[in-house]
C-alpha cells in the first residue's frame, strides 16, 4: 500500500504560485512507510459523499453504505472525528466547484490524531455517483480573489497514516494577477500561499512520493 506512491499532475501556468490550475490524478503522502496493509484493512471504513444534487447524493450514499453531507466543510469536520476515532475515511466529490469554508476559497482541518489511519479525497463523480471521469467531470476546489490561506490546510501537530488525493482539481487563478498583454503571472501581486499546507503534519518529514509531470 505504501511502497510505490505516485502523484500525477496536470497544470497550467508553470509551478509554484504561478500554478493556476492543478489536476491531481493520484497523490499519496505517507507518514508511516512501515504501515502494514493487513492492519490498515481491519479498520472501519467510513465514506462521505458530497454533491449538489441532494436526492441523488443520498441515494448513492445508501448504495455504498456511506453518508451524504451537504458540503465539503462538513465532510472534513466529520472525517477528522472519524479518523481520530481510528477509522479510515474516504470523501467522494461529485463534479462541481467547491468554494472553501464559508466561501473563503480555502479549507482548514482540525487536529487529527490518527497515525495509522488513511484519509482519501476522490473527485470526478457524476451527480449520482454511478461513474467518474475527473477530466470530463472535474471536482474543482476554487480559490477566491481575496484568498489569504492555503486551499487545504492541516492543523499543526496532526498525525495521519496516509493522505490520498485522487481526481481532484485545484484552481487558484482567481487569487493570482496576470499581465494584460502577455498573460504572464505577476508574482508581486499574486497569492503566495501553497495549495496544501501541512505545518508539522507528521507525513511531511517522511514524504515518499514520485511526481509525474
Amino acid at each position: 500500500m505504501v511502497e510505490n506512491h505516485r502523484m500525477g499532475l496536470l497544470s497550467r501556468g508553470g509551478v509554484g504560485i504561478s500554478l493556476g490550475l492543478l489536476l491531481v490524478l493520484s497523490w499519496v503522502v505517507v507518514s508511516n512507510p512501515t504501515l502494514g496493509a493487513t492492519s490498515n484493512s481491519l479498520k472501519k471504513e467510513v465514506i462521505y459523499l458530497v454533491g449538489a444534487d441532494e436526492s441523488a447524493t443520498k441515494a448513492a450514499a445508501g448504495r455504498v453504505g456511506g453518508t451524504a453531507v451537504s458540503s465539503l466543510t462538513k465532510a472534513f469536520a466529520a472525517a477528522v472525528a472519524d479518523l481520530s476515532a481510528g477509522s479510515n475515511v474516504t470523501i467522494k466529490l461529485a463534479a462541481g466547484d467547491y468554494n472553501g469554508d464559508f466561501g473563503s476559497g480555502a479549507y482548514a482541518l482540525g487536529v487529527i490524531n490518527a497515525p495509522t489511519a488513511t484519509l482519501k479525497l476522490e473527485g470526478g463523480f457524476k451527480p449520482d455517483f454511478s461513474s467518474r471521469s475527473p477530466f470530463r467531470l472535474p471536482s474543482m476546489i476554487v480559490a477566491t480573489p481575496q484568498r489569504s490561506a492555503p486551499l487545504l490546510k492541516f492543523a499543526a501537530n496532526s498525525k495521519l497514516g496516509a493522505f490520498i488525493v485522487d481526481g481532484v482539481s485545484w484552481d487558484s487563478q482567481a487569487s493570482n494577477s496576470y499581465d494584460a498583454k502577455t498573460n504572464s503571472l505577476l508574482y508581486g501581486k499574486s497569492c503566495t500561499f501553497p495549495f496544501v499546507q501541512f505545518y508539522y503534519f507528521s507525513c511531511f518529514t517522511n514524504l515518499s512520493s514520485r511526481f509525474l509531470l
